[in-house]
């Protein structure tokens, strides 16, 4: 009888751990085709045009939709940053809206960023589907690309400029 419980504890314990990995794996699937859904509605931009614009002073704003451990770590120096986390994006663009209408001009240009690009493509169909932005680009790659292409990040905490040594 003792043996019999013991047995029932583990496979309670250890069956939902075996399912796990299946149901992660459901749930990433589900994401990838979510933001290839979303893909429609930005369109990407590779780091070197991302490059090519800083350097030409294109009038553009950086909406880095990054965690705050996230951007505090690394940041593309850009003047017209502004940070706002995926999981607030809607809420926040929304108030910003109804304080000042001109925080947020639908007619300007924004370039969303995150850190591989995934949660950048679903924060620009947002801005794209519900508040009727018309110019949004994703960073193709993200931060990442970003970084391993070469181009300069600063520490967002002590802001120092620095580059990736290959």
């Amino acid at each position: 009888m003792k043996f019999g419980k013991m047995l029932l504890a583990s496979v309670a314990v250890v069956l939902p751990l075996m399912a796990a990995p299946g149901y992660v794996a459901q749930i990433n699937k589900g994401f990838k085709q979510e933001t290839l859904d979303c893909a429609k509605y930005v369109k990407f931009i590779t780091p070197a045009t991302l490059n090519k614009w800083m350097n030409q002073n294109k009038d553009f704003t950086i909406i880095d939709v990054r965690e705050k451990d996230e951007t505090t770590a690394v940041q593309i120096d850009w003047p017209d940053t502004d940070f706002i986390p995926r999981g607030v994006l809607e809420d926040k663009i929304h108030e910003e809206i109804n304080v000042n209408p001109n925080t947020f001009n639908p007619n300007d240009v924004y370039v969303m960023l995150c850190r591989t690009g995934h949660r950048a493509t679903l924060a620009g169909a947002v801005l794209v589907k519900y508040f009727h932005f018309k110019h949004v680009y994703v960073l193709k790659g993200g931060i990442f690309a970003w970084m391993k292409a070469g181009y300069p990040v600063i520490d967002g905490r002590y802001m120092l400029k620095f580059k990736l040594v290959k």
